[in-house]
């Protein structure tokens, strides 16, 4: 593939509007959990001595609130969102397609069928993030083998990770705004 070239995909019909939906919503409430960095978010000062509920987030922050986190949502929800769409049915063929495309640029097979996936959200900036890359312990395609700390700081900022089961359990972290910048892990 010319690294020049764009390549339209054409996305799944959901069929269930309500699981299309609550998607959306989910990845609303995940991003204002997880973001650390969301100008109003739960994992802000001022939500660490009060229950984490959207009433509260929305007293605490004040007046401004919708309007202040309306253009971080547009970036870090749709961190969330393409986690469940490429997890679900409708999305799956997305997801083989970009192993495809990746299994071909790096020269590595990561197209055969893993018998369990998931998109995750692997950045620091999210609560979970530095634990999804602890937990996974993160080898890097194109990488000697480093420590632990040496890969945390690789794919500290890569906005997705795919997580790929199968018997040597590869992963690849991707920035989803370029192509240039993929990770995988063993």
């Amino acid at each position: 593939m010319n690294k020049e070239t764009v390549e339209i995909i054409k996305p799944g019909i959901y069929s269930d509007m309500n699981a299309y939906w609550a998607m959306h919503y989910c990845s609303i409430l995940e991003a204002l959990y997880e973001q650390k960095t969301i100008s109003h978010g739960f994992q802000q000062n001022y939500m660490q001595e009060v229950e984490p509920t959207l009433h509260n987030l929305a007293a605490k922050a004040g007046f401004t609130f919708f309007r202040d986190i309306k253009q971080s949502l547009k970036n870090f929800g749709l961190q969330s969102l393409l986690c469940h769409y490429l997890t679900s049915p409708e999305g799956s063929p997305v997801f083989f397609n970009i192993m495809e495309k990746l299994s071909d640029h790096h020269n590595y097979d990561l197209s055969t069928d893993p018998y369990d996936y998931g998109v995750f959200i692997s950045c620091r900036d999210f609560a979970s993030g530095i634990k999804f890359v602890e937990d996974n312990n993160p080898i890097l395609l194109g990488y000697e083998p480093m420590l632990h700390n040496q890969a945390a700081e690789k794919v500290a900022f890569a906005d997705l990770c795919f997580l790929l089961k199968s018997e040597e359990k590869p992963g690849i972290h991707k920035e989803p705004k370029t192509i240039c910048r993929e990770y995988v892990e063993a």
